[in-house]
Formats: C-alpha cells, sequence, structure tokens
C-alpha cells in the first residue's frame, strides 16, 4: 500500500503529539496542512530532490486519499519535515531527538539528489598519468569505445575486455 497525503499529515500531527484520540484534527487544518506539505514538496524539488511527489496544481488540489507518490525510503524525511513546519505554527517545540532525525533524513535526501547529479567521465587520451609512472607511457591511452564482447552465453567477457 501506498503512502497518501493524508497519512503524512497524520503522521505529522503525531510525531507533534497533537493526533488521535485525544485531539481530532478538523478539516481545515487538514486542508491547511496539505498546503503546507506540497509547498514543502515544491521548495524541495526546486532545491534538486525530485522524489515522484504528486504536486497539486491548486492551492486546494490536494486530497487525503491522494497517493503522495513518494518511495518508502523519503517518507520519514518528508513526514519529519511537514512536522518541524507545522510546529512552528502551533506554537509547539519539538524533541530534539525528532530535529536530529529530520536533519539526518533531509540529508540522506539530499546527498542522494547529489550523487543522481554525477556522471562518470573518461580522461581523454593525453592525460598525464602523473607522478611516480613509466616513463615508457607518461600519458593516458586511447580511450576503448569499441563493442563490449561477450561469450557464448552471452555474459560479458572481461578478459577480452582488459586487452
Amino acid at each position: 500500500m501506498a503512502w497518501t497525503k493524508g497519512d503524512i499529515v497524520q503522521d505529522a500531527f503525531a510525531e507533534l503529539a497533537l493526533a488521535g484520540h485525544i485531539f481530532d484534527l478538523d478539516p481545515d487544518e487538514i486542508a491547511l496542512s496539505l498546503r503546507t506539505l506540497d509547498l514543502m514538496m515544491a521548495t524541495w524539488q526546486s532545491q534538486g530532490i525530485r522524489l515522484g511527489y504528486n504536486i497539486s496544481a491548486t492551492p486546494d488540489g490536494s486530497a487525503e486519499t491522494q497517493d503522495s507518490g513518494l518511495p518508502l525510503e523519503a517518507v520519514e524525511a518528508v513526514k519529519l519535515g511537514l512536522a518541524i513546519r507545522l510546529a512552528a505554527g502551533k506554537g509547539k517545540s519539538l524533541a530534539p531527538s525528532t530535529t536530529r532525525t529530520a536533519k539526518a533524513a533531509y540529508d540522506a535526501l539530499m546527498s542522494r539528489a547529489a550523487s543522481q547529479q554525477v556522471r562518470e567521465q573518461q580522461l581523454p587520451s593525453g592525460v598525464p598519468y602523473g607522478a611516480g609512472n613509466s616513463r615508457y607511457r607518461p600519458l593516458t591511452p586511447e580511450p576503448n569505445t569499441g563493442p563490449l564482447n561477450t561469450d557464448t552465453a552471452g555474459n560479458l567477457d572481461f578478459q577480452a575486455i582488459g586487452s
């Protein structure tokens, strides 16, 4: 089962100790929380954190039952980030462990976003190898751009790659 936007909002309020059998959320609070969630996710997307979240095009376009589109590894960071934003509006302070966990989860998402943007590059031919290399091979060889060799079973033939 996928995480709905309502699940994330309910868990964020639970993190603030404002959800459950003692404190019922009214529809206006839920609607405001869904807008806050959409705005937070739009901000994260502008920072390069693309998680597949279903951002609504209008302020009232989100529904509690709508699928969030978030992968499981991003739910905690989103839930805790929303709890931090909601806490300020409610005059609540969060436990230090909650803010530490929220920062660690957000940093993990930022790290994931950064690693997805790094591209592998080949050194162009003629680049010096560096100190300690033989004087007979002072420059990098021309990259092998030929087709990959496979064995009879269709697996890569690593012996042919090195030659």
